[in-house]
């Protein structure tokens, strides 16, 4: 982080959510879609091939696929490295639910932090089981997993922390942080 170079999508006026980086290769999302460079951003092309929702909010990668969350139309994946999309959804249930703003991977199992709750797969994303329900019109929007600690912040109620994989949930104690917001990121 010494020196810095300035990279700019022309392509695009709209803000960079997320960037994700896979051999070589540049994946930005913005407001108006996916947009890749093959050139360390000096020169970009729109990638949208079969993805429609187009605010990806959220990242994420196993060794089969590439997971991209979107603002309202669920998971997407890629099995050729962004170049094609296919919704993956099923099991998502609730409209909510929809809303991924964070996907990590535990041991290939694929985690989402949704506007409802947080979800997991364990087939590559083909299904999804609903494993914390934090509440009506509660969302779980940030996660993060570190040796052996699954945690997300649950809005309105504070952070919980799972210590087996998403199976049981555990609020922490709420001294020192104002528990009536919303959660956009957490790290352990």
């Amino acid at each position: 982080g010494l020196t810095w170079n300035l990279v700019q999508n022309l392509l695009t006026n709209s803000f960079a959510n997320h960037v994700y980086f896979s051999n070589g290769k540049i994946i930005m999302s913005t407001g108006q879609g996916l947009y890749e460079s093959l050139n360390s951003g000096a020169t970009w092309q729109a990638n949208n091939t079969g993805i429609t929702g187009l605010q990806i909010t959220s990242f994420g990668a196993n060794s089969n696929y590439v997971f991209a969350g979107t603002d309202n139309q669920g998971v997407f994946r890629s099995s050729d490295d962004g170049l094609n999309w296919q919704p993956t959804n099923v099991g998502i249930n609730t409209l909510n639910s929809f809303h991924v703003s964070s996907i990590i991977i535990v041991n290939e199992d694929i985690y989402l932090g949704t506007g409802n709750g947080v979800y997991k797969s364990k087939n590559n994303g083909n299904s999804w089981d609903f494993i914390f329900n934090p509440g009506l019109n509660t969302s779980t929007y940030a996660l993060d997993y570190n040796n052996g600690v699954l945690v997300t912040g649950a809005s309105d109620k504070g952070i919980y922390i799972s210590k087996d994989f998403g199976l049981t949930w555990t609020l922490t104690s709420t001294v020192g942080i104002t528990i009536e917001t919303s959660y956009k990121s957490i790290e352990i």
